[in-house]
């Protein structure tokens, strides 16, 4: 039902909820590491919570899913959901959560955003709703913190609103203080 519903008309093609992952897949999957560096013992782990645990995707695809969302706020989709479910799915909720995905921003640059973690695997997605995005994903439960510097800098060369890295002031101090 979601390849057919959601994926398909996304043009997440590379996507699935397959659980486990089928053997001829395997080899384009990246292997998940553990937070000491070791490789996790038997590989990606099969969960049976297929909603919040089973996809089985790529930072293209994710990027996919971003910019049909994007799409539809603008009424520019033949797509997944209208242009008002859309902005219901985005209106900011408890704790600044959607329906399903967080936002946030100022009402100039709102954007929309989610992690995700398996064992083994981090990811980030932040995407403006007029346009802008970003997807990061890692192959190691340290990834988060990479997946964070990554999006600072992103966020810097392309002068977002948000996610900037913070600005230290250097001060010049007497070697004699040390």
């Amino acid at each position: 039902m979601m390849h057919d519903l959601v994926l398909a008309p996304a043009g997440m093609a590379r996507s699935t909820y397959e659980q486990p992952l089928p053997q001829n897949r395997i080899s384009e999957a990246a292997m998940p590491y553990q937070r000491n560096g070791e490789a996790v013992i038997g590989g990606p782990h099969t969960y049976p919570e297929m909603a919040p645990a089973g996809l089985w995707t790529t930072p293209s695809d994710l990027a996919r899913y971003a910019i049909e969302i994007q799409k539809d706020l603008a009424g520019k989709s033949g797509g997944v959901i209208s242009q008002v479910m859309a902005r219901e799915m985005l209106k900011p909720g408890l704790n600044h959560w959607g329906i399903g995905i967080g936002t946030g921003g100022a009402s100039a640059h709102p954007y929309f955003t989610h992690g995700g973690a398996n064992e083994g695997f981090q990811c980030n997605l932040i995407a403006y709703n007029s346009g802008d995005g970003a997807v990061v994903m890692t192959n190691s439960d340290n990834g988060g913190q990479l997946a964070t510097e990554i999006l600072r800098t992103i966020a810097r060369e392309y002068g977002w609103p948000d996610f900037q890295p913070s600005e230290h002031t250097l001060t010049k101090v007497d070697p004699k203080v040390f």
